[in-house]
């Protein structure tokens, strides 16, 4: 389920929220996944609705489908993510309990800040939300003029 990636990006996300000192309340969380939302929603009628007529080339269709199924199982799995770190910080928020202290180095409090860290998770899905929903629109585009030339 995990890979390299998203161990990479769940560090990454645990450094910033480590280091970083920003404070953030309920409209960020709140902006930020009905933002999640939305795109994944388009994302996902994309993916589904993702249209292979006039093409030929029975590798070509499998070949794509399997790309498609692919990009669809990291739209779900990052969401799920995303729906399961979103929801953990209003439970810790709500307890007040969503910054945690790890310890002080030459006069610098370490703390982890629960709400930085989902807001990091949420951008990197939305980003990759974005950026894969323009890559299929590409790609449906450069299907569409390929097969009609």
């Amino acid at each position: 389920m995990f890979n390299y990636k998203d161990c990479l990006i769940l560090a990454i996300a645990f450094i910033i929220s480590l280091l970083s000192q920003w404070k953030l309340d309920d409209f960020y969380m709140n902006a930020f996944y009905t933002i999640l939302g939305i795109m994944f929603s388009i994302a996902l009628g994309l993916l589904v609705t993702f249209n292979l007529q006039g093409i030929r080339n029975r590798s070509i269709i499998t070949k794509i489908r399997k790309n498609i199924k692919t990009v669809r199982s990291i739209y779900i799995k990052y969401f799920i993510i995303s729906t399961i770190v979103y929801l953990a910080e209003k439970y810790f928020r709500d307890g007040k309990n969503n910054i945690w202290d790890f310890a002080y180095i030459k006069n610098y409090h370490l703390s982890f800040n629960f709400s930085l860290f989902t807001i990091t998770i949420l951008l990197f899905s939305i980003s990759y939300f974005i950026i894969n929903f323009i890559a299929m629109q590409k790609l449906n585009d450069d299907l569409y003029d390929e097969v009609n030339k």
